[in-house]
């Protein structure tokens, strides 16, 4: 028997309990073009914040749901694996 999985995708936002100072300054540099060599540094930096920001049901509602429906999806369809991504 061939082994499935699956990927779920989804769009993704910011946690909503992400100070506003950090969120500005994170956005003002994801959508600058040509960032200098130390933006970018700060960038990377700003990203790692945000990607590695803890995520429950209150401040990001989004990503909750998207986990949850990846749990129920593996359980009903029977999937190995279930990978939730966002772009």
């Amino acid at each position: 028997m061939a082994r499935v999985g699956v990927v779920l995708v989804g769009h993704g936002q910011l946690p909503s309990d992400i100070p506003k100072e950090l969120r500005s300054e994170y956005l003002k540099l994801k959508f600058k073009e040509n960032r200098t060599r130390l933006e970018e540094e700060r960038f990377e930096e700003l990203e790692n914040i945000v990607l590695n920001w803890a995520r429950n049901e209150v401040n990001d509602p989004y990503a909750h749901s998207l986990q949850t429906l990846a749990s129920e999806l593996s359980i009903i369809g029977g999937y190995e694996k279930v990978v939730v991504a966002f772009n």
